[in-house]
């Protein structure tokens, strides 16, 4: 049966057969596309994340063409599309598995992918990240460069996976009071370095003192944050001064 499968994948290696060489481009929020093909090692990646799974068909003018996109999830299908190109926004966290099959009918002969190419090449592997953010008690806007915003811990300047940032938040909204509840600022972005607080309202730095954050936000793994802290604000704090307040 090896033998013959062979020789049918040598009759139909003309140079005018179809060719099916499929690739992705992730684009991360806040981050250059990049481009993976089959099989290629993705790191663990931040939701949302945008895709688009391009199935890259050659020679098929005049060919009748059906290309289908299957999604697992955790190893359980989670979506199916008929569609050439599969463009989708993954929103929630666990591991993904993304396979093309098709079939083209061209001048009578039928060709199906991967069967007739091998039964390689066609399966794309994706993790989604769990989420994670937590915020300082304190910070510097002094304009040193260090802690010159109150932002989420680990955001510098952009965190797509590891370390300490924040990691798979797709909704988001922070907003600093005064000790009178006074609304000083928002912001909707918690990965961008210059999006959180400045330390400034009406264009002005504010006194040094205690200020409140209130953060309500969602993972893609469905966690729910609701974080109510008080801020110290630290004009006065140098990295390099030793008689600082501290290391906010």
């Amino acid at each position: 049966m090896l033998f013959l499968t062979l020789l049918t994948l040598t009759a139909r290696g003309a140079a005018d057969d179809p060719v099916l060489e499929p690739y992705v481009q992730y684009m991360p929020e806040r981050e250059e596309p990049f481009v993976k093909q089959p099989g290629d090692e993705v790191d663990p990646q931040n939701a949302p994340l945008n895709s688009v799974f391009f199935s890259n068909a050659r020679n098929v003018e005049g060919a009748v063409c059906r290309y289908t996109w299957i999604v697992l999830k955790d190893n359980v299908e989670f979506l199916m599309r008929d569609d050439e190109n599969l463009i989708y926004t993954f929103m929630e966290s666990g591991v993904y598995t993304i396979i093309l099959k098709a079939t083209i009918v061209k001048e009578g002969v039928v060709y199906n992918w991967p069967d007739d190419y091998g039964g390689g090449g066609n399966t794309f592997l994706l993790t989604i990240t769990e989420s994670h953010l937590e915020f300082p008690n304190a910070f510097s806007p002094n304009g040193d460069g260090t802690n010159d915003y109150l932002q989420a811990k680990g955001t510098a300047p952009t965190t797509s996976s590891g370390g300490n940032g924040p990691k798979g938040i797709v909704d988001f909204e922070a907003v600093v009071f005064n000790r009178w509840g006074q609304k000083l600022y928002s912001w909707n972005d918690c990965y961008t370095y210059e999006a959180g607080w400045d330390g400034t309202y009406g264009g002005k730095r504010v006194k040094d003192g205690v200020y409140f954050l209130r953060v309500k936000a969602r993972g893609a793994d469905g966690v729910e944050y609701n974080i109510k802290k008080a801020i110290n604000v630290l004009t006065g704090y140098n990295e390099n001064n030793e008689n600082s307040a501290g290391n906010p």
